[in-house]
């Protein structure tokens, strides 16, 4: 969970998470063409509340990602507890590729990722990183 997902309350955490499902969906129907104010319609929120979050389908995209990329660790990280390596990596790539079938969001963001703001990206990634280097030097690969 983000330092921002710890702070929000209640409410807002809510709204923040009705916002990311909703823009899930979305993506998924229409791709890069949907509009904040569909995404906030479609969540039963203000433009002001997605805005609030989200100040552009930017930073929307990269919230997704990076949720998604923490989704990865934690698989990892319980992959990891598979004893044979190459079933536990064999059981993170499956998982995660399963994790993101349907999410175009996501696909979207990562085709275009040159607009995303990494930075907000780099602490989740590098925890998979470092669960994935570990079982691979498991396998002695």
């Amino acid at each position: 969970m983000s330092s921002e997902q710890r702070t929000l309350r209640a409410d807002a955490r809510r709204n923040r998470e009705r916002i990311l499902a909703s823009s899930r969906e979305l993506f998924a129907q229409q791709g890069p063409q949907a509009q904040m104010d569909e995404i906030a319609a479609h969540a039963g929120v203000g433009i002001g509340t997605v805005y609030r979050h989200f100040p552009t389908k930017e930073a929307l995209l990269t919230a997704m990602v990076r949720d998604r990329f923490q989704e990865f660790a934690e698989i990892a990280v319980l992959a990891e507890d598979i004893l044979d390596p190459l079933e536990a990596l064999e059981n993170v790539i499956r998982s995660s590729a399963e994790a993101v079938e349907g999410d175009a969001g996501f696909q979207l963001a990562m085709m275009g990722s040159d607009q995303l703001e990494w930075e907000g990206i780099e602490e989740q990634k590098a925890v998979l990183a470092d669960v994935v280097t570990r079982i691979i030097d498991r396998s002695g690969c």
